[in-house]
C-alpha cells in the first residue's frame, strides 16, 4: 500500500502567490515497510497585458530528493526532484476564449553518486509540454503535445486531442492521448452544484 499525507500553506501577495507543502510518504507490502518526508514549493504570478491575461509559475517537488527508508535495510530510495517552469495566457474575445500553456519539466531522478562523472546524462530527464484550448460558446476544442524531448538526436512527443461541452451546469469532456504503449481515451463529467 502506498500513501502520501500532505499539509499545505499558501499566501497571496497582490499578483503573486507562494505556497509550500510538507508531505509524509508511507509504503507497505507484506513483510516490508518504508517511510519518508518531502517538501514541495511553488509560486504563481498573474498579470494582464492589454486584454491578455498572463500567468507565470514555478514549482519544485521533493526538493533535495525526498529520502525513502525501508525498515531493516541500509539502502535508501529517493523520490525524483521535479521542477516545472510554466507560462499560460488567456484571451477573451466576443466569439469565445482562447488559452495556451507551456511548461518545461526538469527531473533529477536521484542524487549524484560519489565520483560520478556522467551524472546528468544518466539522471536528468526533461521535456516540454504544450497545450491550447478554444471555447466557442458551449463547445471546447483542445490540442497539445506532452513530453516533447530530443534523445539521441531524435524528437519524440505524445500528441493529445480533446473536446468539451457545457450543458446547464454539466461539463462533458473527451480526450485522446498517444503514448509509446498505444492510445488512451479519457471520458469525464463535471457537475456544478
Amino acid at each position: 500500500m502506498y500513501s502520501v499525507y500532505n499539509v499545505s500553506a499558501a499566501i497571496g501577495l497582490g499578483k503573486l502567490a507562494v505556497g509550500v507543502t510538507g508531505k509524509v510518504y508511507s509504503f507497505s507490502v507484506p513483510g516490508q515497510r518504508a517511510s519518508g518526508i518531502g517538501i514541495n514549493v511553488g509560486s504563481l504570478y498573474r498579470t494582464s497585458l492589454n486584454r491578455v491575461d498572463v500567468a507565470f509559475a514555478v514549482t519544485s517537488d521533493d526538493i533535495g530528493w525526498s529520502k525513502i527508508r525501508w525498515q531493516g535495510y541500509t539502502s535508501t530510495d529517493y523520490a525524483a526532484w521535479v521542477t516545472r517552469l510554466g507560462v499560460g495566457i488567456r484571451i477573451q474575445t466576443q466569439f469565445g476564449s482562447w488559452r495556451a500553456a507551456a511548461d518545461w519539466e526538469i527531473v533529477l531522478r536521484r542524487p549524484p553518486r560519489q565520483g560520478e562523472s556522467d551524472y546528468f546524462s544518466t539522471a536528468l530527464k526533461n521535456g516540454l509540454n504544450l497545450g491550447t484550448e478554444v471555447w466557442l460558446g458551449k463547445l471546447a476544442l483542445r490540442a497539445g503535445s506532452a513530453d516533447i524531448s530530443i534523445t539521441d538526436g531524435k524528437l519524440s512527443a505524445q500528441a493529445t486531442l480533446g473536446l468539451g461541452m457545457q450543458v446547464q451546469g454539466i461539463t462533458f469532456d473527451a480526450a485522446w492521448v498517444s503514448s509509446e504503449l498505444g492510445s488512451t481515451y479519457i471520458l469525464s463529467t463535471e457537475v456544478q452544484l
